[in-house]
């Protein structure tokens, strides 16, 4: 910025706006007296009734001077000032003349990134920001901006999860995510495998194995749900393997109780949204698998029976048949004098005097008949049980019968144990008894689509959110499908087009019932001539057209002067024939021409 004392000193500088005037030594004057120039000035304009006039030029103009010679002055009419070039002609830097301190202005403005600066006209521009940078290291963020570095600040000052139904939520800083919903994960990355060995049941369900003992207890039952042990037709008292068993639902919590006894309630939401869980665990004649936070229970044994045949006692559990073990094992008569002594599996009979028999002659019977052995020695007759002791034994889903301290095979008390799924009701099958069905309704989430509708606050989704079509059903048979790539079919469950109707189809309210729009190709034509007024056909396939369809068809050239289509048909199924007319005075050819054509049925 530059300043005067005068404003003499601001007309010495006005040589370029010189006029000629009289010389006077080496010194110019410029005055309407005549008046002689001051000797120390190379020009002298004088005057009490006029001013001096600089050239006036706006900011723009004044920008764009061709080299100005440094020491140039004008009158800047965009700031109102003077101003001179105070740099060089190639690199002019224009500057502002003022007369006193006292009527300097400066003001500051900013915009983005830049600062500008306006003192007394002049702009100056500059980044008050040249530099920024962010480091982190574990949750700390330090921010540096032009070299002066920040203190750290956490990035991460609040971290929640939440969980509705199978929505997750994640809220970072106060942010909270879209909720996802996690059913779709679960049921597909769910896998499950069951298998057993000896007494160990185990099921691994997505890669994480649990195993429990298959059976604790044992009961038996040879008809329905009644446990009886039978052996030689002699049965024990009758008990009920299940007396009860239902399952309930409060929420999402899932109470099992069986045989009134009642499990805690157990949650379902955490299985369901987080990790998989499994377990095994047996109480009874029960066997409880809850994966995911599912449970459902079975009976562990659902018939047992026993048969005989000979000395050979056989035990079925749950239709599974042990191998058959002896009735009996030692069979010793002993002989006192003339008294005879039966001892069967350890058990004596009475002593029988054989003196009679052997005075009047010796007759002896033996038999049996449902747990009575009878013996008759010369007509004396003689009972006794064939069993006198029968035992059950278990261990893990093994059950063992012992008979008179024999002790037959184990067989499995567990042979079947099926979930099924009735809409929203699931059923658990155990050896063939089913409980009774428990509604999971109220555990689904309470953002799924109801029949009837929703009522929603914003748009929400309806469909697949991975590679899987969505196709719609009524009564029972699908009758749309929405491809995973964006095709709709209507009839068809592979659409071809964005829209694929197998059917009919109508446009509009007073639109016609369709069947087929066929668009193809044709080419007809030869070079038999045909005069004026005469007609000519041409035959072509169109695959599916049939008759009584309408036939557009259009040339993709241009028709012989004078030739025109007279008119088209589908003459028979796949065939068109098209008429030709010749309105000109000299006979015409059609020659080769293709023509696109469109059947509508």
């Amino acid at each position: 910025m530059c300043s005067l004392k005068s404003v003499a000193f601001i007309f010495l500088l006005a040589v370029l706006f010189f006029i000629s005037s009289p010389l006077v030594a080496q010194n110019v004057s410029i005055n309407a007296d005549g008046s002689m120039p001051d000797t120390s000035a190379m020009l002298d304009v004088g005057s009490t009734t006029k001013g001096f006039l600089a050239p006036r030029l706006t900011t723009v103009q004044q920008n764009a001077i061709i080299l100005p010679a440094t020491g140039l002055l004008i009158f800047n009419t965009t700031l109102n000032a003077f101003m001179v070039n105070t740099g060089i002609p190639t690199a002019p830097v224009w500057s502002q003349l003022v007369t006193s301190l006292g009527s300097t202005t400066n003001t500051l403005t900013s915009a983005g990134n830049v600062l500008t600066s306006q003192v007394n006209g002049v702009i100056a521009t500059a980044s008050p920001i040249n530099s920024v940078s962010n480091t982190s290291a574990v949750n700390t963020l330090s921010t540096t901006v032009n070299g002066v570095a920040g203190a750290g600040v956490a990035m991460i000052n609040t971290n929640t999860l939440t969980l509705a139904g199978s929505t997750v939520t994640s809220t970072i800083n106060g942010i909270a995510s879209a909720g996802l919903n996690l059913t779709p994960a679960i049921t597909a990355g769910t896998t499950n495998i069951l298998t057993s060995a000896v007494n160990t049941l185990t099921s691994k369900v997505d890669g994480v194995t649990a195993t429990a003992p298959a059976v604790n207890t044992v009961t038996n039952t040879s008809a329905v749900n009644t446990l009886s042990t039978t052996v030689n037709g002699v049965a024990g008292a009758g008990v009920a393997l299940i007396h009860t068993n239902a399952l309930s639902l409060a929420g999402t919590t899932l109470t099992a109780t069986i045989n009134g006894i009642a499990s805690a309630g157990l949650n379902l939401t955490p299985a369901i949204t987080a990790a998989t869980t499994n377990t095994l665990s047996s109480a009874a004649n029960t066997l409880t698998n809850t994966t995911n936070g599912v449970t459902a229970t079975a009976a562990i044994v659902n018939s047992i029976s026993n048969t005989s045949a000979v000395n050979t006692l056989s035990t079925t559990v749950n239709g599974v048949t042990g191998a058959g073990v002896a009735l009996i094992h030692t069979n010793a008569l002993t002989l006192a004098g003339t008294t005879l002594t039966s001892t069967i599996n350890g058990i004596a009979s009475a002593g029988l005097n054989l003196s009679p028999a052997i005075a009047a002659g010796t007759t002896n019977n033996l038999s049996s008949a449902v747990n009575t052995m009878t013996n008759t020695t010369n007509g004396v007759t003689a009972t006794a049980p064939i069993v006198n002791s029968v035992t059950n034994s278990s261990v893990a889903n093994t059950l063992s019968t012992t008979v008179n301290g024999v002790a037959g095979t184990g067989v499995p008390m567990i042979n079947t144990n099926v979930l099924t799924l009735a809409g929203t009701t699931l059923t658990a099958t155990i050896n063939g008894v089913a409980s009774a069905g428990l509604n999971l309704s109220p555990a689904m989430l309470s953002t799924s689509w109801h029949l009837g509708g929703n009522a929603v606050a914003s748009i929400q989704n309806l469909g697949t959110t991975n590679n899987f079509d969505v196709p719609f059903i009524a009564n029972n048979t699908e009758r749309m499908r929405i491809s995973a790539s964006g095709k709709v079919g209507i009839g068809t469950a592979a659409p071809t087009a964005t829209l694929d109707v197998s059917g009919t189809y109508k446009l509009g309210t007073l639109g016609t019932v369709l069947t087929n729009m066929i668009k193809s190709s044709v080419t007809m034509g030869d070079a038999t001539t045909f005069s004026n007024t005469q007609t000519k056909t041409y035959t072509a396939t169109v695959t599916g057209a049939n008759p009584n369809a309408t036939v557009m068809i259009n040339p993709r050239s241009a028709l012989p002067a004078g030739v025109s289509i007279a008119w088209s048909h589908v003459s028979a199924a796949n065939t068109i024939t098209v008429a030709f007319t010749n309105t000109d005075p000299t006979a015409k050819s059609i020659g080769s021409i293709t023509f696109d054509v469109t059947v509508i049925q």
